[in-house]
């Protein structure tokens, strides 16, 4: 929707769900959706980006396979920046137990 408003950002948050409905019943799978989705991000970016955070709650991509699709679908961004990956850790107050999110 935001590609056909030409709509640009200077960054993107995406945060989508493993499986998913859409209201006309449209069914969300992320092996099959999540690489059609990173590779359109170029197309909401600015000229000048300055962030792109992405997550991913499938075990079937790991932190390599979410850099190289976004490392494809950015060849065309002229902005030079760094990728880091890392996993989500939600600590308790106490530090004893930590977990993954």
């Amino acid at each position: 929707r935001e590609i056909k408003r030409e709509r640009k950002y200077d960054g993107l948050i995406f945060d989508p769900p493993a499986f998913g409905r859409a209201d006309k019943g449209k069914i969300w799978k992320i092996d099959r959706d999540f690489p059609i989705l990173i590779d359109k991000i170029s197309l909401l970016l600015s000229e000048n980006p300055c962030f792109v955070l992405l997550t991913c709650h499938d075990e079937k991509f790991t932190e390599n396979d979410l850099i190289l699709l976004l490392r494809k679908s950015l060849t065309n961004i002229k902005t030079k920046g760094k990728f880091e990956c890392g996993q989500l850790i939600l600590k308790s107050k106490n530090y004893k137990y930590s977990n993954p999110l």
